[in-house]
């Protein structure tokens, strides 16, 4: 009965996972560059836009320079520590594609 009651201790603490296996981005996150604050909304479908003063960039379907149609999308890597969002920009007409990365702390 011992060996029965120190197993059902034991198995809820070892099938404990502390290491982080999902972070929710979605939502509209604040953040502070030479002392402007901007904004970079994060949404379910993959879509990120970044907004500082006023200017909104990315997005599902944005104008860049040059008056040429782009989106911006993001991916986790969940696996680099710090986590990494890797960031892509496409040109819509011709498909090309930028992609960097932030990193952020948990």
């Amino acid at each position: 009965m011992k060996k029965i009651f120190i197993l059902l201790i034991l198995i809820p603490l070892l099938s404990f996972n502390s290491s982080v296996d999902s972070i929710n981005l979605i939502g509209k996150w604040a953040g502070e560059d030479k002392g402007q604050i901007g904004f970079i909304p994060f949404d379910k479908e993959g879509y990120v836009t970044f907004e500082i003063d006023g200017l909104v960039i990315g997005g599902k379907e944005f104008v860049m320079k040059g008056g040429e149609k782009g989106k911006m999308t993001y991916e986790l890597n969940l696996e680099k520590k710090p986590i990494e969002i890797d960031l892509t920009l496409t040109k819509l007409e011709s498909n090309e594609q930028k992609k960097n990365s932030l990193y952020c702390e948990i």
